[in-house]
């Protein structure tokens, strides 16, 4: 097991669940983790809900695309400001999760040579949808300490979709379960929901 590993990290890789295995590639094959009852706080936080839709606009024609990154913008420590990005990918060639997330995690790899991942795996999410996990770490040159890379990577509807969030080993400790939390509650919404809303 990797020293790179912080300890906040290995109750990822000791559940037991085969989702959180370390060594394990992408895989759409995995069985699904029964949805645990919500706490105080999940229903707490599920009373807001982020839309990335609160307006619409024509596209001009089909030269024209939407590639709109999302962003939540979260607390500030110690000069980092927290946030999860979503990320859409609506021209992707793959066809499941499992090639969209090794898609994903190969040009990755190759443009940062200082990035090192930690860990990957099956990550099912709250509402029984299936997501795949990686952790990186790496050191930008501006910065004096290393930072660690979340992401989690879904697919449906044959979009693909990544969620991004970054921490240092500190801020890890103080806002990782909860972005945790947040990005495990992602579901991609079906086209019918689209439909509706038009």
């Amino acid at each position: 097991m990797s020293s790179d590993i912080p300890d906040y990290y290995r109750h990822l890789m000791n559940t037991g669940d085969p989702s959180d295995s370390p060594t394990e590639g992408p895989s759409g094959n995995h069985s699904k983790e029964a949805t645990p009852l919500p706490s105080d706080e999940e229903r707490s936080m599920q009373r807001e809900f982020y839309h990335a839709d609160a307006f619409q606009m024509p596209l001009p024609s089909d030269a024209w695309s939407c590639e709109t990154t999302y962003t939540l913008l979260g607390p500030v420590s110690r000069g980092m400001r927290h946030n999860i990005t979503v990320s859409v990918d609506r021209h992707t060639e793959c066809a499941t999760l499992s090639d969209y997330a090794a898609a994903q995690m190969e040009p990755l790899e190759r443009n940062l040579p200082q990035c090192r991942l930690l860990m990957h795996g099956p990550l099912p999410l709250q509402a029984g949808d299936d997501a795949y996990r990686c952790i990186y770490r790496w050191h930008p040159e501006d910065q004096e300490e290393p930072l660690y890379q979340e992401q989690v990577y879904a697919f449906g509807n044959g979009v693909g979709f990544t969620l991004t969030a970054s921490f240092r080993r500190d801020t890890r400790k103080e806002f990782g379960p909860i972005i945790e939390q947040v990005m495990r509650s992602f579901r991609v919404r079906s086209p019918d929901a689209d439909a509706r809303r038009r």
